[in-house]
């Protein structure tokens, strides 16, 4: 997705700069719920290393999951600050 844009849940691409101010806080308590079902950090108490490795991958995947969402979160509220 380009700089900018916010794909919809139907799959459109929208400008960000071109939404209504409603839409734009809706999508930041929507991000917001995301953040909130991010699953705890999971610790492997064990011996296998293939184990270990996928629990540290899944806990490393959601760490840049949480990342992408809060980097949208800011993205929406410095457009909502020019608009004021």
């Amino acid at each position: 997705m380009k700089k900018g844009t916010w794909k919809t849940k139907e799959g459109r691409i929208l400008v960000v700069s071109e939404m209504e101010t409603t839409h734009i806080e809706n999508c930041i308590a929507m991000l917001k719920q995301v953040l909130k079902s991010k699953p705890p950090y999971q610790v492997y108490i064990g011996d296998s290393y293939y184990a270990e490795r996928t629990v540290d991958e899944e806990n490393h995947q959601n760490d840049m999951m949480e990342e992408e969402v809060l980097g949208h979160i800011d993205f929406f509220k410095k457009e909502l600050e020019k608009r004021k």
